[in-house]
């Protein structure tokens, strides 16, 4: 049995700030194509092999 945990954005740090010129980021505040709103989350993974 393989067991996994993943945390992505464990410190919970908001996305950079970031001014384009485009309508869409400066009312996100940040760069969507590198950053996302989501903040913190967690994934558990697990695998069994039947023999």
């Amino acid at each position: 049995m393989t067991l996994g945990l993943n945390i992505a954005n464990i410190m919970d740090t908001k996305a950079p700030y970031y001014p384009t010129t485009t309508a869409a980021t400066i009312a996100q505040g940040y760069n969507s194509t590198l950053h996302n709103n989501t903040g913190r989350y967690f994934r558990v993974t697990a695998k069994y092999t039947f023999r």
